[in-house]
């Protein structure tokens, strides 16, 4: 009965002890830099909702009843908003991220008197896994919190979209659907850019082009 009772007493003691030290030893630390939750909430906190404004240069555009030697390139001042996430595996340092967003962009052309509608959606390809290597052209701007150099994400992602495109002009209106892609820049930063190559399908129409191809350059606010 004593050696029972020694023994009891012993491995209390030992329990208590393992249970002093183990915090130290073999808790795994919970550390999340500020890059991975900035990149959480969507790169900068309220990039989940987004304001923009751009321009661009619509071809094949115009009046297909004017001549072939007076279509040219139609400037269109931009304007939309969008919501969505930019980075969607925030936490996995080895696989590729991405980023999805709904998106509504209004265009007008002076030269043309046509407002054009783009409602439709885009997913952003982040080429780089976290950790982001300079030589992938990250910028090194902290420390996390174990003490390990830390960066934003790398200055460029690749964009795919499409959606519905709805085009009016004095003579009427047509109903269509349209492609895009193109590089996006500096997506981590409040303000930020995307160049574009857009095509735009229609139905036949008097009044429309078949087909119209444009290149925007779209700033991001947020």
């Amino acid at each position: 009965m004593r050696l029972f009772s020694s023994l009891y007493s012993l491995g209390a003691r030992l329990a208590l002890l393992l249970a002093c030290i183990s915090p130290t030893l073999f808790a795994i630390p919970l550390c999340q830099s500020q890059s991975e939750q900035l990149k959480f909430w969507g790169g900068t906190l309220m990039q989940i909702a987004s304001l923009h404004a751009g321009v661009g240069a619509d071809f094949n555009a115009l009046d297909s009843s004017a001549p072939s030697q007076v279509r040219k390139a139609a400037t269109t001042p931009l304007v939309g908003a969008s919501a969505g996430v930019m980075y969607m595996n925030p936490e996995d340092d080895r696989e590729l991220d991405y980023g999805w967003r709904v998106r509504y962009l209004f265009s007008h052309s002076p030269q043309l008197g046509a407002n054009t509608h783009y409602i439709g959606a885009a997913l952003y390809l982040h080429p780089f896994p976290n950790p982001y290597h300079r030589a992938s052209g990250a910028i090194q701007t902290h420390k996390d919190c174990e003490d390990k150099p830390d960066g934003y994400p790398t200055p460029f992602s690749f964009v795919l979209g499409g959606g519905l495109s709805v085009q009016g002009n004095p003579y009427g209106q047509s109903v269509g659907g349209y492609v895009e892609s193109g590089l996006a820049l500096f997506k981590w930063f409040p303000l930020n850019a995307e160049l574009l190559y857009r095509v735009s399908f229609y139905p036949s129409s008097p009044y429309f082009e078949n087909i119209t191809q444009s290149i925007q350059l779209v700033f991001t606010i947020l």
